[in-house]
Order: C-alpha cells, then structure tokens, then sequence
C-alpha cells in the first residue's frame, strides 16, 4: 500500500512525499504533520482512504492506493 501526502500552503503545493510502508502508522504520521504546522495537536485520522488537516491557508492532504 502506497500513501502520498501532499502539504499546500497558499494554494500552492510545497511538499509531496509517498511511502510504501504503513506500519509506520499513527505516531508517524503525527510527527509529520507537527514537523509541518507545530500548532497539530491530536491523532489523524490515517485509516480512511483520503483525510485532509486544515488549519489557515495550509492543507495537508493523505491519499492511499490499497
């Protein structure tokens, strides 16, 4: 299984980043988006197929292909 994420700020893309390794799993993908916007505080919600964390003018978008 493949999952990208993809950071845009301002309506223009800043990051796109694909791993093939789910296992990494939660605290993973948690410390990722804490690297990206410090003020991310919970669990994201990586189990559905898309999710997106918004905050301001920054989104960052998961997509899997299982």
């Amino acid at each position: 299984m493949n999952w990208t994420f993809i950071v845009v700020r301002n309506n223009v893309v800043e990051q796109v980043r694909t791993f093939d390794d789910f296992s990494k799993g939660v605290k993973f993908t948690n410390d990722f988006i804490k690297s990206i916007d410090p003020n991310f505080h919970g669990d994201f919600p990586i189990y559905n197929h898309n999710e997106h964390y918004r905050n301001g003018d920054l989104t960052i978008g998961l997509y899997k292909d299982c």
